[in-house]
Protein backbone atom coordinates (compact mmCIF):
# COMPACT_ATOMS: atom_id res chain seq x y z
CA UNK A 1 0.00 0.00 0.00
CA UNK A 2 2.02 3.62 -1.06
CA UNK A 3 1.26 6.44 1.09
CA UNK A 4 -1.69 8.15 -0.51
CA UNK A 5 -3.69 4.39 -0.69
CA UNK A 6 -2.80 4.73 3.21
CA UNK A 7 -4.16 8.24 3.94
CA UNK A 8 -7.03 7.24 1.68
CA UNK A 9 -7.62 4.56 4.13
CA UNK A 10 -7.08 6.87 7.30
CA UNK A 11 -9.54 9.15 6.29
CA UNK A 12 -12.07 6.44 4.64
CA UNK A 13 -14.97 8.71 5.98
CA UNK A 14 -14.31 12.18 4.03
CA UNK A 15 -16.37 11.73 1.01
CA UNK A 16 -14.67 14.62 -0.26
CA UNK A 17 -11.20 13.53 0.06
CA UNK A 18 -12.64 10.08 -1.71
CA UNK A 19 -13.88 12.34 -4.69
CA UNK A 20 -11.52 11.81 -7.29
CA UNK A 21 -12.60 15.13 -9.35
CA UNK A 22 -12.44 16.64 -6.24
CA UNK A 23 -9.08 16.18 -5.37
CA UNK A 24 -8.02 16.65 -9.16
CA UNK A 25 -9.66 19.99 -9.49
CA UNK A 26 -7.89 21.21 -6.26
CA UNK A 27 -4.76 20.20 -7.51
CA UNK A 28 -5.63 22.18 -10.94
CA UNK A 29 -5.38 25.21 -9.03
CA UNK A 30 -1.82 24.24 -7.97
CA UNK A 31 -3.08 22.81 -4.46
CA UNK A 32 -1.42 19.79 -3.38
CA UNK A 33 -2.55 16.86 -0.93
CA UNK A 34 -0.77 17.72 2.39
CA UNK A 35 -2.76 14.93 4.48
CA UNK A 36 -1.20 13.11 7.21
CA UNK A 37 -2.26 10.02 8.70
CA UNK A 38 -2.30 11.80 12.36
CA UNK A 39 -4.44 15.12 11.25
CA UNK A 40 -8.20 14.93 12.14
CA UNK A 41 -9.13 15.85 8.75
CA UNK A 42 -7.46 15.93 4.92
CA UNK A 43 -6.05 18.60 3.43
CA UNK A 44 -4.57 20.72 0.90
CA UNK A 45 -1.83 23.60 1.00
CA UNK A 46 -1.22 26.35 -1.92
CA UNK A 47 2.04 27.68 -1.33
CA UNK A 48 2.12 31.30 -1.82
CA UNK A 49 5.70 32.08 -0.65
CA UNK A 50 8.45 30.66 1.27
CA UNK A 51 6.48 31.08 4.66
CA UNK A 52 3.00 32.10 3.40
CA UNK A 53 0.43 29.82 1.93
CA UNK A 54 -3.54 28.88 2.54
CA UNK A 55 -4.69 25.51 3.41
CA UNK A 56 -8.07 23.66 2.70
CA UNK A 57 -9.36 21.07 5.71
CA UNK A 58 -11.84 18.59 4.05
CA UNK A 59 -14.67 18.30 5.61
CA UNK A 60 -14.34 14.46 7.68
CA UNK A 61 -17.87 13.20 8.14
CA UNK A 62 -21.30 14.00 7.69
CA UNK A 63 -21.79 14.62 11.23
CA UNK A 64 -20.70 17.88 13.18
CA UNK A 65 -19.88 16.38 16.26
CA UNK A 66 -16.39 17.95 17.62
CA UNK A 67 -16.15 15.54 20.77
CA UNK A 68 -15.39 12.99 18.19
CA UNK A 69 -13.68 15.00 15.72
CA UNK A 70 -16.32 14.87 13.24
CA UNK A 71 -16.86 17.88 11.15
CA UNK A 72 -19.67 18.64 8.20
CA UNK A 73 -17.69 21.83 6.66
CA UNK A 74 -14.89 22.67 4.83
CA UNK A 75 -12.32 25.42 5.81
CA UNK A 76 -10.05 27.56 4.15
CA UNK A 77 -7.13 29.31 6.35
CA UNK A 78 -4.08 31.57 5.30
CA UNK A 79 -0.98 31.06 7.02
CA UNK A 80 2.08 33.05 7.35
CA UNK A 81 4.87 30.94 9.53
CA UNK A 82 7.41 33.53 9.78
CA UNK A 83 5.11 35.95 11.12
CA UNK A 84 2.82 33.34 13.29
CA UNK A 85 -0.45 34.49 11.57
CA UNK A 86 -3.10 31.89 11.10
CA UNK A 87 -6.45 33.44 9.84
CA UNK A 88 -9.37 31.88 9.23
CA UNK A 89 -10.75 32.73 5.53
CA UNK A 90 -13.77 30.84 4.69
CA UNK A 91 -16.06 27.89 5.74
CA UNK A 92 -18.51 25.88 3.66
CA UNK A 93 -20.26 22.85 3.48
CA UNK A 94 -20.01 23.10 -0.26
CA UNK A 95 -16.12 22.37 -1.37
CA UNK A 96 -17.18 24.01 -4.80
CA UNK A 97 -17.70 27.50 -2.92
CA UNK A 98 -14.32 26.86 -1.70
CA UNK A 99 -12.98 26.25 -4.69
CA UNK A 100 -14.67 29.31 -6.52
CA UNK A 101 -13.25 31.44 -3.82
CA UNK A 102 -9.57 29.75 -4.51
CA UNK A 103 -10.00 30.73 -8.06
CA UNK A 104 -11.06 34.29 -7.91
CA UNK A 105 -8.15 35.33 -4.82
CA UNK A 106 -5.30 33.25 -5.13
CA UNK A 107 -2.68 32.82 -8.30
CA UNK A 108 -2.73 29.51 -9.34
CA UNK A 109 -0.34 27.40 -11.28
Amino acid sequence: MNYTEFTKECFKHSKLYLNDQVCKELKLLGLYDSSYKNDTCPSFTLELDNYKHIQLFLANSENDNIDNEEFNTSVLSYNDDKNNIYEYIFESKDIWIIWSVIKSNFNYK
